[in-house]
C-alpha cells in the first residue's frame, strides 16, 4: 500500500518535481520497493518515447501574447527546455536547480533525498517525459516580495509513461490525478502489448505553468498550474496567483473557454 500511495504521488505531481518535494520530507522505500529497484525494467527500444533522454522542442508560437521583455521571455524558453531536458534525461540533481529551492524549507540532506526518490522511480520504470511545449501567452511579471512571478500558458505534448508495472499498481486508475494537473480532457490513456508492459497518459493541449525566479538572480524555476493544492502556500502570495490570473483571463486568446 506504501508503494502504490507513493506511486500517485509522483504521477499526480505531473510531474513535476513539487510534489516529491512539497511540505512533506520524502518517505523512505519500503522493502518491496528497494526490491522492484533492483529488477529495474528496461525500456522498450521500439516505442520511439520511451527511451532515457528524449529530447525536448520548446517554442513560442508567432501569435503568442508575450507581455514581458523579449529577452526575459527568452531567459524563461530556455530554463524551461533546461527543466524538461533534465527531467526526460532523469538528471533529478539538476531538475532539483529548476525549483525554487530558495522558498522551501529544506536542508542539503532533505533534497538529496529527494532526488534519490525520484532516482527509484525512474528505476522502477515511472518516466516523465515532455516532447514539445509551444508557448502561447506570458503574463506581465510581478513582484511577489523575494522574487518576480510569471504566468505561462503552452500547447503541451507531454507522456507519464510506466514501464513493467503490475497490475496492481493501476496507473489507469490515475487519470482524475493527471487532470488535475493537465486539466479535464487533455490525457488519453495507452497500452503497448510488450515485454515488458508499457502503458502511458499522453497530455495534449493547453497547460499553465508558474515561472519564478528570486530577485538579483538569472535562474526561472518553475511550478505546476495546481501547486498550491499540495500545502505549496509558501510558495506564492495569494495577491501574486489572483493577480496574474486575472491577467491571464483578460489578455490570453489562445485560453480554454
Amino acid at each position: 500500500m506504501k508503494q502504490m500511495l507513493n506511486l500517485k504521488r509522483v504521477a499526480a505531481a505531473a510531474l513535476s518535481v513539487a510534489v516529491l518535494i512539497s511540505c512533506d520530507s520524502p518517505s523512505t522505500p519500503s522493502d518491496g520497493a528497494a526490491k522492484q529497484q533492483e529488477q529495474a525494467p528496461t525500456l522498450v527500444q521500439d516505442v520511439p518515447f520511451a527511451v532515457a533522454d528524449q529530447p525536448v522542442t520548446i517554442t513560442q508560437a508567432p501569435g503568442a501574447a508575450v507581455f514581458i521583455e523579449a529577452s526575459d521571455a527568452e531567459a524563461i524558453l530556455t530554463d524551461l527546455e533546461g527543466y524538461f531536458a533534465s527531467q526526460n534525461a532523469g538528471d533529478f540533481a539538476t531538475t532539483m536547480t529548476y525549483y525554487p529551492l530558495y522558498r522551501a524549507n529544506m536542508d542539503s540532506a532533505m533534497i538529496a533525498q529527494s532526488v534519490e526518490q525520484m532516482e527509484m522511480f525512474w528505476d522502477q520504470g515511472v518516466r516523465n517525459q515532455t516532447e514539445a511545449a509551444d508557448v502561447l501567452y506570458i503574463s506581465n511579471m510581478y513582484r511577489d516580495g523575494d522574487q518576480d512571478v510569471v504566468l505561462l500558458n503552452m500547447d503541451l505534448v507531454h507522456r507519464v509513461i510506466f514501464v513493467g508495472y503490475e497490475e496492481s499498481m493501476s496507473p489507469k486508475g490515475m487519470k482524475g490525478m493527471v487532470e488535475s494537473s493537465y486539466g479535464k480532457g487533455n490525457a488519453q490513456f495507452f497500452t503497448i502489448d510488450s515485454d515488458p508492459k508499457v502503458e502511458y497518459w499522453e497530455v495534449r493541449g493547453d497547460n499553465r505553468l508558474w515561472a519564478v525566479r528570486q530577485v538579483g538572480t538569472d535562474r526561472w524555476c518553475f511550478l505546476p498550474a495546481n501547486f498550491n493544492e499540495r500545502g505549496g502556500g509558501a510558495f506564492m502570495t495569494v495577491d501574486a496567483m489572483t493577480s496574474l490570473l486575472r491577467h491571464r483571463s483578460d489578455n490570453d486568446p489562445f485560453r480554454l473557454q
